[in-house]
């Protein structure tokens, strides 16, 4: 991205993780998702149902478990993932192969 301030020469600004970089234009980035973290069959199907657009409320329902579990879940996939939002984790579960691309 780049920023231009009135009269002055554009400058460029850093793509962090936080501001939606990809692993081509990250390498640190592209190394952390290359690796595949440990799974337990709980954090697969909440990486599943967050790709379906589940809420945790609602995953809590389906699965029954507490909205609580399921949200401790969620902050425990950020760390394994290295993330901090949903839409990274589910990002990064296609991208590592946790989950099965949408086209295939």
């Amino acid at each position: 991205m780049i920023l231009q301030q009135p009269n002055a020469a554009p400058q460029e600004i850093p793509t962090t993780p936080d501001r939606g970089a990809t692993p081509s234009s990250s390498p640190e980035l592209a190394e952390d998702r290359s690796s595949v973290p440990t799974l337990t069959s709980f954090e697969c199907v909440v990486i599943s149902a967050l790709a379906n657009g589940l809420q945790s409320k609602e995953i809590a329902v389906v699965l029954g478990r507490s909205k609580a579990t399921v949200e401790g879940y969620v902050r425990v996939l950020f760390i394994k993932f290295n993330v901090r939002s949903r839409a990274q984790l589910v990002a990064a579960a296609y991208d590592s192969g946790v989950l099965p691309s949408r086209g295939k």
